[in-house]
């Protein structure tokens, strides 16, 4: 306690280091660097106001920044600002490429190329797109593009607001008391921070011409504002203005400028458009091509047999970005074969298995137990189309996939593993089909060439069949055996499909 009463003793009597007494040493120091400053008018010590000179200078800026502020308003929003500062900057061959892969030239290409060749192409050429981003126009890019935000941020600062306290009508400015603006001149300086003259401005305003379509401000007074304003700077009087209203001698800045990054997220969006855009074409094309397969198949009646696991359910749930049903079209194409045909192929293949008399029994034994398993499927289709009911075990899972908004990361991972399971459990239907009937339908080619031998050597007993058949039993053979191999290809085109979907799904 002795010693800190002899320090304050010894401060008093020498003037030692008191906080107080040194801001007021420094702020006299600053009165007489004011004095000596060029824009030194600016700021009125006695009576602690900043002047008209200081609100003419932010008007001559507010007059030359004013006609941009409305086309630059969402400048740092706006999708198509980033592009033309990308494309301001790309080369013949890189433009050429990008025309050949516009959505447009892709729909043309579709027509004339396979898919898979069109996709190889679109690679090769995206690839040597994407060479063209050397790291010494990836940094111009983003060097120009970074200028051009500080610029819109710059003039769209709300000058006006800045100026009515000077007066209101913006016509006679008057002195104010300096509180009033320094949170303003502080904002300016800080916007002020890549307004260098050395900055390549020419190709800034290039790019905005391009954007708008005119310019946006006019060069010549851009670049008289920008000059005006380095020297103001250069003076040191904005940062001695706020040291003299805040009282605070010590106060300063740092420049901070964000450099922004666009080229990498550019070409990212570019090769997912295009490669959508195919992707799209593609599927549109191999739609097109099941449903005219299909069309032939089935004929033009009522093919919807399912309830839930439709392809019209599927659209609900992908309309709310879920996955929706995969398989829904393939599973259809099984029930309804199995419904009108079912019984045909049932018949026929119980005249042969029972009728007839077989070789060895080692022959008959997969044809048998493949019609078995393919007329026991029409019941594991409707178990899994009834589990989709609102009381059923994946309708009351799936039941607030319809919600309005569904925030939680959680439940839509639950709701799409729901959905995930319920097409795994749709391929394994149309996959054991597929095997089945692979397997009646290389039967039913055995058996029929058995039938026009002179000597069967599967089945020794043709001749009493016939009486039993519903007509030419060779027809019926033949006949079905071209149904089965047609659907066959339906199925193998309808499961390809889906599990390209079901890839292209995963690795979004």
């Amino acid at each position: 306690m002795a010693f800190s009463f002899f320090s304050w003793l010894i401060s008093s009597i020498t003037g030692g280091p008191n906080p107080e007494r040194a801001k007021k040493r420094a702020l006299k120091r600053m009165t007489k660097m004011l004095a000596a400053n060029k824009y030194g008018n600016f700021y009125r010590v006695k009576t602690e106001e900043v002047t008209a000179e200081l609100a003419q200078f932010f008007f001559k800026v507010y007059k030359t920044v004013s006609p941009a502020q409305t086309p630059l308003q969402n400048a740092a929003q706006s999708s198509r600002l980033r592009l033309a500062a990308i494309h301001a900057f790309l080369d013949q061959t890189q433009l050429a490429i990008l025309e050949g892969l516009s959505l447009e030239s892709i729909e043309k290409r579709a027509e004339e190329i396979p898919s898979g060749t069109l996709a190889r192409q679109m690679q090769n050429e995206f690839d040597q797109f994407e060479e063209g981003f050397d790291p010494e126009r990836v940094n111009a890019i983003d060097n120009c593009y970074t200028l051009i935000l500080g610029m819109a941020k710059f003039v769209t600062y709300d000058f006006y607001f800045l100026l009515r306290k000077f007066d209101p009508q913006l016509r006679v400015f008057a002195a104010i008391p300096g509180a009033a603006v320094s949170d303003g001149i502080k904002d300016f300086l800080e916007l002020t921070a890549c307004l260098d003259t050395d900055r390549d401005w020419n190709m800034a305003f290039t790019v905005l011409r391009d954007f708008k379509g005119a310019e946006v401000v006019n060069p010549k007074l851009w670049e008289k504002m920008l000059s005006e304003i380095q020297e103001v700077k250069r003076s040191g009087i904005l940062e001695m203005l706020v040291r003299f209203i805040t009282k605070d001698p010590d106060w300063g800045w740092e420049p901070r400028l964000t450099r922004a990054h666009i080229t990498g997220e550019y070409l990212e969006s570019i090769r997912t458009e295009i490669f959508d855009h195919l992707n799209r074409i593609t599927t549109a094309k191999q739609d097109a091509r099941i449903a005219e397969y299909a069309r032939q198949f089935f004929g033009d009646g009522n093919m919807d047999r399912l309830t839930f696991y439709t392809e019209g359910n599927s659209q609900l749930y992908k309309k709310r970005n879920f996955n929706g049903f995969v398989f829904a079209r393939g599973l259809n194409y099984v029930i309804v074969f199995l419904t009108d045909e079912g019984a045909q192929l049932q018949f026929l293949s119980d005249l042969i298995l029972v009728r007839g008399q077989w070789v060895a029994p080692a022959l008959y034994r997969p044809l048998s137990e493949s019609v078995r398993l393919l007329v026991s499927l029409p019941g594991k289709i409707k178990a899994l189309d009834d589990s989709l009911m609102d009381q059923g075990s994946y309708g009351l899972k799936l039941e607030r996939a319809f919600t309005k908004t569904i925030q939680s990361k959680s439940l839509i991972r639950n709701i799409n593993a729901n959905l995930a399971r319920i097409d795994a459990e749709a391929r394994l239907i149309i996959t054991d089909a597929i095997f089945n009937l692979s397997v009646i339908a290389d039967s039913l080619k055995d058996i029929l060439e058995d039938y026009r031998r002179s000597f069967p050597l599967i089945i020794l007993n043709w001749e009493e069949l016939a009486p039993f058949s519903n007509g030419d039993l060779e027809s019926q053979i033949s006949g079905m055996h071209k149904r089965l191999d047609d659907l066959l290809d339906l199925l193998h085109l309808v499961v390809q499909d889906s599990d390209e979907d079901t890839d292209a799904e995963a690795e979004r």
